[in-house]
């Protein structure tokens, strides 16, 4: 697991709860995070990566990031 991308995905949980006024410990934040992780870096996963996602939450919309960062959590390849 790449360390550099679980902190990063924490930062961004953490200020996007930060701006919805939610207060979320920092364990949870990393179960979140591992989570996302774990998720889009299955060797199944050739354009939905975490690269993807990342793409996705340059917005100031807090709603959006965490939205952008479960839109393709869930991918059944066929």
């Amino acid at each position: 697991m790449q360390a550099g991308n679980v902190q990063k995905l924490i930062s961004i949980f953490e200020q996007s709860f930060k701006r919805l006024d939610v207060q979320v410990s920092l364990e949870r934040l990393e179960v979140l995070a591992v989570t996302i992780h774990r998720g889009m870096t299955a060797q199944a996963r050739h354009f939905h990566t975490l690269e993807h996602v990342f793409a996705f939450v340059d917005s100031n919309e807090p709603i959006g990031i965490l939205a952008s960062l479960y839109h393709d959590i869930v991918y059944y390849q066929v």
